[in-house]
């Protein structure tokens, strides 16, 4: 596993993932961060990724008033974290994957 330091240690998304919610089109809500540094050890993406820089950065994103709503590291408004979400579904403890996949060659 690697740690928080090496996940974020690349140059982050977060700054064009700002540029392309300010060009959005829609109204879009960014939830404030419960805890980022958890969410993102749990998944081991990076914040190079735009995946990994809306679990660190953010709590979710709403848009258009919530129609759409994509998983960061959890808030108030919407409680549900990413891993907190996957667990279960693609691995079973965080650290641990479900689902082995073989070579079927």
């Amino acid at each position: 596993m690697r740690s928080v330091a090496e996940l974020t240690n690349d140059t982050s998304a977060w700054p064009l993932l700002l540029q392309d919610i300010k060009a959005a089109k829609n109204k879009v809500e960014i939830l404030p961060a419960f805890n980022g540094k958890d969410a993102l050890y749990q998944t081991q993406v990076t914040t190079h990724s735009y995946m990994g820089a809306v679990i660190y950065f953010t709590g979710g994103i709403l848009v258009d008033n919530g129609w759409l709503r994509i998983l960061g590291s959890g808030s108030e408004k919407l409680k549900r974290s990413l891993p907190g979400w996957n667990k279960g579904k693609s691995f079973n403890e965080f650290r641990r994957t479900a689902f082995i996949f073989t070579d079927s060659r």
